[in-house]
């Protein structure tokens, strides 16, 4: 949803300017959506930013009025992101003030993702009245970490970020997974 975002959305047309004008295309592609949908058991689920990659502070407030367009127009939940999560080194969840400000602004099911690590962290997310969570990179270093969290352990990842570069030339992946590393190499040799 950059498109959103005045930082990267300069269009002088009828998609460009104003929040509402930004977020028109948005709407017309979730009425479309909505014509499409047999299934009413079919969630419809928008991912935000909540943060501006130009660092405006005032566009956590402007998304405040997205996510009421979303609810307006039948999105079942809303999933919080930023996209700054390079710059991500603290422990926790790293956009839940902004998770938690949508939620008491807009009543629609909040999910959060970025920094969680360990059950702890998940169920201090859920009792502040986060609806949901979800993970990636703890998966990336570990398939069984479902397993792990069910037993109270940590994910191994240190939000490194390097799986976010690895990929570009060779499939996502832990580079302090050497024993994937050593299987992709394998598999697909350096990628040439």
């Amino acid at each position: 949803m950059n498109f959103l975002d005045p930082f990267y959305n300069k269009r002088k047309d009828e998609y460009g300017g104003s929040i509402k004008n930004r977020y028109k295309i948005i709407h017309q592609i979730l009425l479309k959506i909505s014509d499409l949908i047999i299934d009413p058991n079919f969630l419809v689920i928008a991912k935000i930013t909540s943060r501006s990659q130009g660092g405006d502070p005032l566009f956590l407030d402007e998304y405040l009025s997205i996510c009421k367009f979303l609810k307006e127009d039948k999105v079942d939940a809303i999933e919080v992101s930023g996209n700054d999560y390079k710059n991500y080194k603290q422990d926790g969840p790293y956009f839940l003030n902004n998770a938690l400000k949508i939620k008491r602004e807009v009543n629609i099911p909040i999910i959060l993702v970025g920094g969680f690590r360990n059950k702890e962290q998940i169920d201090v997310t859920l009792d502040k009245g986060i609806d949901l969570v979800s993970m990636s990179r703890p998966f990336i270093i570990d398939k069984n970490f479902m397993e792990k969290l069910k037993n109270n352990q940590t994910s191994k990842c240190i939000s490194c970020n390097k799986c976010f570069e690895v990929y570009k030339k060779l499939y996502k992946h832990c580079i302090f997974d050497k024993e994937k590393d050593l299987q992709l190499y394998e598999n697909f040799g350096d990628n040439k």
